[in-house]
C-alpha cells in the first residue's frame, strides 16, 4: 500500500503520547541513575578506567545513533549516566593532581607552608580546624610556588577571618582512616571539599597569622560586626544565632549538643535547606502581601513571578553571609531550583525540583552522595513529597486559584507562615484592642478555627520528617528522638519563622551600617530563640525522650524505607500488603539475629586506633568486655579526636558492655571511654595507671562520679578474674611499665601488651606455656623486642597494633605468622580445637 490509512495518522500520534508520557519527568530516573553509578564503587563495584571509557563512548554513540533514527533509547540513558557516576566517583575519589599541587610535596617532613584562609574555620572543643589555601612552600632551594586546599588542626584560638594569610610549620600527610568495620570514612569526606592533605599542629607558635595589609573584605567586615553585636546575648542564645546566622558551632556546649540530639532538633544548629526555605517563604509571602496593596500594579506585572524573584536575593545573600560551605551551598542549589520552578509556573512539579538539585550538587562533586547532610536532606524532602499528601487532605482553598499541585508544592510553608504569622497577630493586638478581652472565647474560637488546618499539616510534616530520617539518624548518630516530631513542632517555628528572619533583619541592618537597629532586632529575635531552646531542653529531660540505637545494616534501612512505600502506596492492593508484611517479616529477623547467634569461642578483636590499645573480647556465653590501653602522650600534644571502640561496638549492634578496662588512662583514651559510658551500658569500670590529666580525664572522672560508677583500680582492687568461660590474668611487666592483659579459654592463651617505649623498662616474665597469640605495640617489633619476645612467650602468631613502619619505613620480619591492624582489624578466634585468624580488609 503507498498510501497510509485513516487509522495509520492516529496510531503514530498515540505512539508519540505515549513516549511523551513515559518521559515527562525525565530528570527523576536519570538522577537516581547518577547515585546507583557513584555508590557502586564505595560498595566495591568498580571498573578499570579503559572499561569505563569504552563503554561510554559506545553508549554515547548509541544514543546519537538513535536520535537520529529517531528511535526510542529506552534504557542506554540510564546505562549511559550509571556508568558515568562510577567513573565520576572514581575520579573524584583519585583525582589527577597538577604538578604544583600540595599532595607532590613530601610527606612526614617538617615543611613551611604560606597561604591564606579559603572559608570560614570550625571551632570545636579543645581544637580548630582552618581551610588554608596553600601559594607557596620553602624548598631547600627556597619559596616555590604550590597549591591546593591544606585542612589544619591546632590548638582552640581565636578565628581569622577569611582571607588571613598564616604560615604554618608541620608534617604533612593525608588524611587518615582507621581501618575498622564500622569506622567513619573521613578521607571521602575531606575529598569531597577538594582536601587531600593535611596537617595537625600541637604547638600554636608552629602557626602564624600575618598581618593584613589591605582592609579586610567587606563580607567579613559585615561577619565580625554581627559577633561583635552578639556579644551583648546571654551565652546560649549568642551560641545558637551564631550557628544560624554564620554557621560558627564553636560557642555551642556539649550539654546542648546533648540536649538537641535527644529531642531531634540538631537540624537546628545546621544551615540547611529548611533554614534557607523558611528565608525564601516569609520573603515571598511578605513581597506578595505588599504587591496585593497596589491593584494598579497587579494589572500591569506577575505579582506572584515578583515575588518569587524577590525571594532568591535573601537566599543568595544567606549563604553568602553563612560563608558557603558545603551544606550551605547545597541547601542553596535546593532552594533555588525549586523557585525556578515556581517561576516557571510549575510548583507542583517538586519532583523535578529536587531531581535538578541533585543532579548539580553531584555534577559538581559526586562524593557529595556520601555526605549525611545530603543523604538528610533529600530523603526527608522525598518523603514529604511522597508521604504528606496521603497523610493529609489538602483542601483546594489553600491553593491559589484553587490548583492542587499548586497546593501540595506550597503548603509547608503557607501552614507555617499562616501559624506563625496568626500567633503574633494575637499577641501583637492583644494589648492594644480592650474589645478583644472583653470577646475573649470568641476570639479564641475564630482564631482556632483559623490555625487547625496550619497546625494539622505541620504536625504531618513533622511526623514524617521525623520517621523519614531516623534511619539515617539512628547509622550515622546512634541515637534516635522519640519526641522529636512533637519538639520539631513548636521548636521550629520559634527559631525558624521568628528567630531567625530577625536575625536576617539584623544582618541587613548592619550591613546598611545601623548597628542600633541592628541590636534592637537581635534583642528582640532573642525571645524567641529563648523559648525554642527551652523547649528543647523541656523534651530533652523527658524520661525515655531518646533512646540509643545500634547501627542499622544497609539492608535493614533498606526494608524500613520499601515498608514505608508498599503501606502508603498510590495503589493499595493486596500485594503491597503482602508486601509490606514479608518485608517487616524479613527486617524482624535481621535484626534479631545477632543476638540469637551463639559462638562456641572466645573472639578477641584488635582494632585499629590512632594511638594505643583498643581491643573487644566476646565469650562464648555472649559476655563483652572492652579493653583501652593509652599511648603516652606528652604535654601539647593533641589527644585523638575520637576512638574506634564505640563506632565498632555499634556496628556489631550492641547494647551493653560488662567489662570496661583501662590498663592505662590518660586524654588519650578518656574521651573514648566517656563515649562508652553515654552511649552503653556498661557493668563496671576499672583502670590502671593514670598519665597526664587533662580536660577530657575530668570530664570522664566527673561523668562516672555522678552516676556512682567511678572506675576501681585493677591493681589495689580485687580485678575480675573471668569473662564468662574465659579466665582473665593480669600481667605485669614491671614496677614501671604497668600491667598486661592475659585472656585464656580452652587452654589457649592471648596476651595483650599495652603501649610502652622500649622493653627496657619491661620485666618479662617467665612463659607459662606458649601463647597462641601475642598482641603488641609496634614500638616494641624491632629486632631486639623480636628475639626477647620470642625467648620469651614463644608466641604462635603475633598481631602488632600503632605505626607499622616505625624503623626507617622498613617492618621487622617474624618467624611465626605476624597481622598489622594499620591493613585492618584482627579478629583471633580461640576453641578447643585451635586458633582462627581473620582480618577485615577495607
Amino acid at each position: 500500500m503507498l498510501f497510509p490509512t485513516s487509522d495509520e495518522p492516529q496510531e503514530q500520534a498515540n505512539e508519540v503520547t505515549r513516549e511523551s508520557r513515559a518521559v515527562a519527568r525525565p530528570l527523576v530516573p536519570v538522577t537516581l541513575a547518577l547515585m546507583a553509578g557513584i555508590a557502586a564503587p564505595a560498595w566495591g563495584l568498580r571498573l578499570p578506567g579503559i572499561v569505563l571509557a569504552a563503554g561510554l563512548i559506545l553508549l554515547w554513540v548509541g544514543l546519537a545513533l538513535l536520535w537520529w533514527r529517531r528511535r526510542p533509547v529506552r534504557l542506554l540513558p540510564l546505562l549511559f549516566f550509571g556508568l558515568l557516576g562510577a567513573a565520576s566517583y572514581q575520579q573524584a575519589s583519585q583525582p589527577w593532581f597538577p604538578p604544583g599541587h600540595v599532595a607532590h610535596l613530601p610527606e612526614n617532613r617538617n615543611l613551611t607552608l604560606w597561604g591564606h584562609l579559603s572559608r570560614p574555620g570550625r571551632l570545636g572543643e579543645g581544637r580548630v580546624q582552618l581551610f588554608m589555601e596553600a601559594e607557596a612552600w620553602r624548598s631547600p632551594w627556597g619559596w616555590r610556588p604550590v597549591t591546593g586546599q591544606v585542612l589544619v588542626l591546632a590548638p582552640a584560638l581565636e578565628v581569622p577571618p577569611v582571607g588571613t594569610g598564616l604560615v604554618i610549620s608541620g608534617r604533612l600527610r593525608p588524611p587518615g582512616k582507621l581501618n575498622n568495620p564500622g569506622t567513619f570514612d573521613r578521607p571521602r569526606y575531606l575529598a569531597a571539599d577538594g582536601i587531600f592533605r593535611e596537617v595537625r599542629l600541637s604547638d600554636p607558635s608552629h602557626l602564624i597569622f600575618l598581618t593584613a595589609t589591605d582592609a579586610y573584605p567587606w563580607g567579613e567586615r559585615l561577619r565580625g560586626g554581627i559577633r561583635q553585636q552578639l556579644r551583648g546575648l546571654d551565652p546560649t542564645c549568642r551560641a545558637i544565632y551564631l550557628a544560624m546566622l554564620l554557621g560558627d558551632q564553636g560557642e555551642v556546649t556539649r550539654e546542648m549538643r546533648q540536649n538537641f540530639a535527644r529531642t531531634g532538633t540538631s537540624h537546628l544548629l545546621v544551615i540547611n535547606g529548611l533554614h534557607l526555605g523558611m528565608v525564601a517563604a516569609v520573603t515571598f509571602f511578605l513581597s506578595f502581601w505588599l504587591l496585593r496593596r497596589f491593584p494598579w500594579l497587579l494589572l500591569r506585572l506577575n505579582a506572584y513571578k515578583i515575588a518569587t524573584l524577590l525571594s532568591v536575593f535573601p537566599v543568595v545573600a544567606y549563604a553568602w553571609v553563612a560563608g558557603g560551605s558545603p551544606s550551605t551551598q547545597r541547601a542553596e542549589v535546593m532552594v533555588l531550583a525549586y523557585l525556578l520552578l515556581v517561576f516557571l509556573g510549575r510548583p507542583g512539579e517538586v519532583w523535578s525540583a529536587l531531581a535538578l538539585a541533585a543532579l548539580v550538587i553531584l555534577s559538581l562533586t559526586p562524593l557529595r552522595l556520601f555526605a549525611i547532610s545530603f543523604q538528610l536532606s533529600f530523603v526527608a524532602v522525598a518523603a514529604l513529597i511522597y508521604l504528606v499528601p496521603r497523610l493529609v487532605k489538602v483542601v483546594p482553598e489553600i491553593g491559589w486559584g484553587g490548583n492542587r499541585s499548586m497546593a501540595l508544592g506550597d503548603f509547608l510553608a503557607k501552614g507555617l507562615v499562616a501559624l506563625t504569622l496568626s500567633l503574633m497577630a494575637i499577641l501583637a493586638t492583644a494589648p492594644l484592642v480592650p474589645a478583644y478581652f472583653q470577646n475573649l472565647w470568641v476570639n479564641l474560637a475564630y482564631w482556632a478555627k483559623r490555625l487547625a488546618l496550619p497546625a494539622k499539616e505541620w504536625l504531618a510534616v513533622s511526623l514524617v520528617a521525623t520517621l523519614a530520617t531516623a534511619p539515617l539518624v539512628a547509622a550515622y548518630f546512634q541515637i534516635v528522638s522519640l519526641l522529636g516530631f512533637l519538639i520539631n513542632y513548636a521548636a521550629i517555628p520559634l527559631f525558624l519563622l521568628l528567630a531567625l528572619p530577625l536575625g536576617e533583619a539584623a544582618v541587613f541592618a548592619q550591613a546598611l551600617s545601623l548597628p542600633a537597629v541592628a541590636q534592637a532586632l537581635l534583642a528582640l529575635g532573642k525571645v524567641p530563640l529563648w523559648l525554642g531552646y527551652q523547649t528543647v531542653v523541656w523534651g530533652a529531660q523527658v524520661p525515655g525522650s531518646a533512646i540509643i540505637m545500634p547501627t542499622p545494616t544497609w539492608l535493614e534501612i533498606g526494608l524500613y524505607y520499601l515498608i514505608l512505600f508498599l503501606i502508603f502506596a498510590p495503589r493499595r492492593t493486596y500485594l503491597t500488603w503482602a508486601g509490606a508484611g514479608l518485608a517487616s517479616v524479613v527486617l524482624i529477623t535481621a535484626a534479631a539475629l545477632p543476638l540469637a547467634t551463639v559462638s562456641r569461642t572466645l573472639e578477641v578483636t584488635c582494632l585499629d586506633a590512632y594511638g594505643g590499645l583498643r581491643v573487644l573480647a566476646v565469650s562464648p556465653e555472649n559476655r563483652r568486655l572492652a579493653v583501652s590501653a593509652a599511648a603516652p602522650v606528652w604535654p601539647g600534644h593533641p589527644s585523638p579526636e575520637w576512638g574506634p571502640l564505640p563506632a565498632y561496638c555499634h556496628w556489631r549492634q550492641f547494647r551493653r558492655l560488662d567489662l570496661v578496662l583501662a590498663l592505662n588512662l590518660n586524654e588519650d583514651n578518656a574521651g573514648e571511654l566517656r563515649q562508652l559510658a553515654e552511649q552503653f551500658q556498661v557493668g563496671s569500670y576499672w583502670s590502671g595507671r593514670r598519665g597526664r590529666e587533662g580536660p577530657q580525664f575530668w570530664d570522664l572522672r566527673n561523668y562516672l562520679g555522678e552516676r556512682g560508677a567511678v572506675p576501681r583500680s585493677l591493681e589495689w582492687d580485687q580485678a575480675p578474674a573471668n569473662l564468662g568461660g574465659a579466665a582473665i590474668k593480669y600481667v605485669s611487666l614491671g614496677r614501671d611499665a604497668g600491667l598486661a592483659l592475659e585472656l585464656a579459654y580452652q587452654g589457649r592463651r592471648v596476651l595483650l601488651i599495652p603501649p610502652g617505649r622500649d622493653l627496657a623498662g619491661y620485666d618479662l616474665p617467665k612463659a607459662a606455656g606458649p601463647l597462641e597469640a601475642l598482641v603488641l605495640p609496634a614500638e616494641l617489633a624491632n629486632p631486639r623486642g623480636r628475639n626477647l619476645l620470642m625467648a620469651s612467650f614463644k608466641p604462635r602468631q603475633v598481631v602488632i597494633y600503632g605505626d607499622s613502619r616505625p624503623f626507617g619505613g622498613t617492618r621487622t620480619t617474624w618467624p611465626v605468622p605476624c597481622q598489622y591492624t594499620r591493613e585492618g582489624a584482627v579478629s583471633l578466634y580461640l576453641a578447643d580445637s585451635g586458633v582462627t585468624v581473620r582480618q577485615w580488609r577495607p
